[in-house]
C-alpha cells in the first residue's frame, strides 16, 4: 500500500521537480499526495497535472490545516518556507497526535550565511571570507547545521 504523503510547497522549483520525480517513480501514490497551496491558479495547475492528488488550500499560518494534514500523514514533504516556526510546530503536533511518520523538512543556503558578515556587502566573496562545506570529510558539521 502506497504511503500516505502531505506535501508543502509543491509548487515551488524544489517542491515540483521532487514530486515531479516522485510521481514518475511511483505514479501508484499519486492518489494518496495531498498538497498544500495557497491559491485556486496555483491548484488548478497542480490538478491539471496530477489529477488524481488532493489539493488542500490554505497558507503556513493556518496551523489547524497543518496540524490535521499532517496527523493523517506517513509522510510529510515541507519544501515550503523552512524558517516558518509557526508551520513547523504545526507539522511537528501533527506528526505526533497522528502516526508518528517520517519529515523531510528541506531548507535553503541561507542558514549557512553569517548575517553579520555580510552586512552591507553584495556576497560572501566581497566580505573576503568563504567558507567550504564538505558533506564528506566533515558530514558531522553538515548534520549539526541549524
Amino acid at each position: 500500500m502506497p504511503p500516505k504523503i502531505f506535501a508543502t510547497g509543491v509548487t515551488g522549483y524544489v517542491g515540483g521537480d521532487v514530486l515531479f520525480a516522485i510521481l514518475q517513480a511511483y505514479p501508484s501514490w499519486e492518489s494518496n499526495i495531498t498538497c498544500l497551496v495557497r491559491s485556486s491558479s496555483r491548484g488548478n495547475a497542480l490538478s491539471s497535472a496530477y489529477p488524481n492528488i488532493k489539493v488542500v488550500y490554505g497558507t503556513l499560518d493556518d496551523d489547524r490545516i497543518l496540524e490535521e494534514e499532517a496527523s493523517k500523514a506517513d509522510i510529510v514533504l515541507h519544501w515550503a518556507s523552512c524558517d516558518h516556526v509557526g508551520a513547523a510546530n504545526a507539522i511537528k503536533k501533527g506528526l505526533e497526535s497522528g502516526n508518528g511518520g517520517y519529515w523531510i523538512h528541506t531548507s535553503g543556503t541561507d542558514i549557512l550565511l553569517n548575517p553579520e558578515l555580510l552586512k552591507g556587502k553584495k556576497d560572501t566573496a566581497e566580505a573576503g571570507e568563504i567558507k567550504v562545506y564538505d558533506d564528506w570529510d566533515n558530514i558531522k558539521e553538515m548534520t549539526t547545521l541549524p
